[in-house]
């Protein structure tokens, strides 16, 4: 799954002046100021980009151990299908900088997912940390773009856990209710992406 989206790094980074329009950014930022903060800034960026195929290869294989592969698996091709568009928030074309939305997107998800695992059954899914990176691009990236992608993580996941509730009352298994224990995804799901939702100014009925 993954090969595609290492050759895409590969090729983005090939491009000429790969770098400038993110460094460019990096020197708009409050607080980075000087040649060694922007360096600074790009190393963890790029990092935070080269981490992503394997985080999709370990958030898959997690997600069958645990019984929900087939619910992550809309939400990794999502990300796949985002990451190898050339034309998103911010185009390719544009080197390192074009890369940006499609890192959030990733790390916002496997963040996401993890802390709503966490919620019902008390450990990660994977064991990452993911909360420095995203406030990185965040800041880089800007209000406007990290709140469209920020409604998709919300609505991938909610999907997810709908999918979830759907199999588990064909199955005659109502664990998802308030009063039973968690299901696959956990009984506190909904309250869980609720909260989540409303921080992002994002209303879910369930």
């Amino acid at each position: 799954m993954n090969d595609p989206l290492r050759s895409h790094i590969a090729t983005v980074r090939a491009l000429p002046e790969a770098s400038a329009a993110l460094r460019n950014r990096l020197g708009q930022l409050p607080g980075v100021s000087t040649q060694g903060q922007v360096d600074q800034c790009e190393q963890a960026i790029d990092s935070a980009i080269d981490t992503i195929p394997a985080i999709l290869e370990q958030m898959s294989a997690a997600g069958q151990q645990a019984g929900i592969g087939h619910l992550l698996a809309p939400i990794l091709q999502q990300v796949t299908g985002y990451f190898l568009a050339g034309e998103d928030l911010i185009p390719d074309r544009e080197g390192s900088l074009g890369l940006l939305d499609d890192a959030y997107l990733a790390h916002l998800y496997l963040q996401e997912i993890n802390r709503a695992y966490r919620s019902s059954t008390g450990q990660f899914l994977l064991p990452f940390d993911c909360n420095g990176t995203i406030q990185v691009l965040r800041a880089v990236l800007g209000q406007e773009i990290t709140a469209q992608l920020d409604q998709v993580v919300i609505q991938g996941v909610n999907q997810a856990i709908q999918q979830s509730q759907h199999e588990q009352l064909i199955q005659g298994n109502q664990t998802l209710s308030a009063t039973d224990g968690p299901g696959a995804w956990g009984g506190s799901w909904e309250d869980e992406m609720s909260r989540v939702g409303a921080e992002c100014g994002i209303s879910i009925n369930w």
